[in-house]
């Protein structure tokens, strides 16, 4: 059997800053919150065992960016959107995801 592959980028924790962490752990957590009562539309931060995925998309991107996404954040959001003719639907951050040398890196 031949599955169709959804587009995604994998990216290691230290891509962010512990602050835009903490940020993801709020909207994780508001996202199950609202998935629990209505159906009013958050941003699609899902908490993984690692890290979160988040779903790409101008809702979840203008919410991240509005809850005061750090630069490189943004840059790492931006280049989501916009890469690959928006092609790219997920964006994962995890603890063991290998670190890419263009992206900045944050030690906390």
């Amino acid at each position: 059997m031949q599955l169709n592959l959804t587009k995604s980028i994998e990216l290691s924790n230290s891509h962010i800053t512990q602050e835009d962490f903490l940020l993801l752990d709020r909207m994780a957590a508001d996202y199950r919150d609202t998935l629990k009562t209505n159906d009013t539309l958050v941003p699609a931060v899902l908490e993984t065992r690692d890290g979160y995925v988040i779903c790409i998309g101008s809702v979840t991107i203008e919410g991240l960016i509005e809850a005061g996404a750090s630069e490189p954040f943004k840059a790492i959001l931006d280049y989501c959107q916009n890469a690959h003719d928006g092609a790219i639907m997920y964006l994962a951050f995890d603890r063991d995801a290998e670190v890419e040398d263009d992206l900045p890196t944050f030690d906390w």
